[in-house]
């Protein structure tokens, strides 16, 4: 509290606009004392260039403000290209890096496969079309299958009833692809609850979390957050505060997320990611945030637990060493006193003039003193 320079308040009307707005405001004013996000891994995304005359479509891990619409992440890392993949041999929605401001006197392969609509070339296919196919790609991206396959339906039967037969049967192929998709995503529902596991190991202010995905019954990924500075960590405030950033905003939600201990507002995020839920695809019903305290479940808990304390040891004692056994092992190294002040400081000067056997400097500060602690000699022998 006493780092509190002013307070505000904002009125809502119940727990759920409180909720969701606590998380608005920590993502956009990333207060010092608020838990973070950290994802160690980047994931996908499928970059949708909205702002070009011929949308196109992209796997990428960079995030640019260049009018693109981006959908994802997506886990496993391979996911995102073979939706992409999809997409090139379903609404023939290419992700080259030709130049369609100009144009070209001939097609490339990906025209002749059946990939690409060809916007390319003059005459291969006409706005209105290419217009249509980047749309019916939107849709299926934002997750609108159901809107799409009525659409679909009904141009085809506009076109039948036109007598434009072939593009009839254009939309009736895609319109199956998209009937098949669904029921595959039932049968895989059906096969075993989509559930996401988490659990994490504190030394504060040391933590790492493991976040296990299983779909289908099966685990599919895992992903691993990292923090330093959580000089204070009160275990259920760290779990609310966690979920709500990985799963307010998320575009696809579990049918269940499995945690060690109960927190305050589990119930009001049970509600919210809930509602959520029914608007997404696949729908679901019910989005349960549950602790399982026996059987399998309880198992790979413990299983998930035994993961994020085994990440804890790899990233801060084995592959990060803290600043202070960095430099402890550097005293040790050149024969330095050792430093009592806490605020200790080594600096190393390099002689940017000195070339082959040159010396370089190593200054150390201490409290208020500055001392030249000693010179390393460079020796560069054959095969060192």
């Amino acid at each position: 509290m006493r780092e509190i320079a002013d307070l505000d308040y904002i009125v809502v009307d119940n727990d759920r606009e409180a909720l969701a707005l606590e998380n608005n405001l920590i993502k956009q004013h990333k207060p010092k004392f608020n838990v973070l996000l950290r994802d160690d891994k980047t994931y996908p995304y499928i970059r949708f260039t909205a702002f070009e005359k011929f949308p196109r479509v992209y796997v990428t891990r960079r995030l640019l403000k260049d009018g693109s619409i981006y959908f994802g992440p997506y886990f496993p890392h391979s996911l995102a290209h073979r939706i992409v993949h999809f997409i090139h041999k379903t609404f023939r929605v290419p992700s080259c890096t030709v130049d369609l401001t100009r144009a070209h006197p001939r097609p490339c392969l990906q025209y002749y496969i059946r990939r690409c609509h060809g916007p390319c070339v003059p005459g291969l296919t006409s706005e209105e079309r290419y217009t249509e196919a980047a749309r019916d790609t939107k849709m299926f991206l934002e997750g609108r299958r159901h809107d799409l396959m009525k659409s679909l339906e009904s141009r085809m039967r506009e076109a039948s009833d036109s007598e434009r037969f072939e593009q009839a049967a254009s939309y009736r192929d895609l319109l199956r692809t998209l009937t098949e998709i669904e029921e595959r995503q039932k049968i895989a529902a059906a096969a075993g609850d989509d559930t996401d596991v988490l659990a994490w190991h504190a030394e504060p202010p040391l933590v790492a979390v493991n976040l296990f995905h299983l779909r289908g019954g099966r685990v599919v990924d895992r992903r691993d957050f990292y923090w330093e500075d959580l000089e204070t960590f009160e275990p259920a405030e760290f779990l609310s505060s966690l979920l709500k950033q990985l799963y307010l905003d998320a575009a696809y939600l579990p049918r269940a997320i499995h945690v060690p201990m109960d927190f305050e507002d589990r119930a009001i995020l049970e509600d919210i990611l809930t509602e959520r839920a029914a608007n997404l695809e696949p729908p679901r019903s019910r989005v349960e945030i549950l602790m399982p305290q026996r059987g399998a479940k309880h198992a790979f808990l413990e299983l998930v637990e035994k993961n994020a304390r085994h990440s804890f040891e790899q990233r801060f004692r084995v592959l990060k060493p803290s600043s202070k056994a960095i430099v402890d092992a550097l005293e040790q190294a050149l024969g330095l006193p050792e430093a009592a002040a806490p605020n200790r400081e080594l600096r190393y000067l390099p002689s940017a003039g000195l070339r082959h056997g040159g010396f370089d400097g190593c200054v150390g500060r201490r409290a208020d003193e500055k001392i030249r602690l000693s010179q390393v000699h460079h020796s560069r022998r054959m095969g060192q």
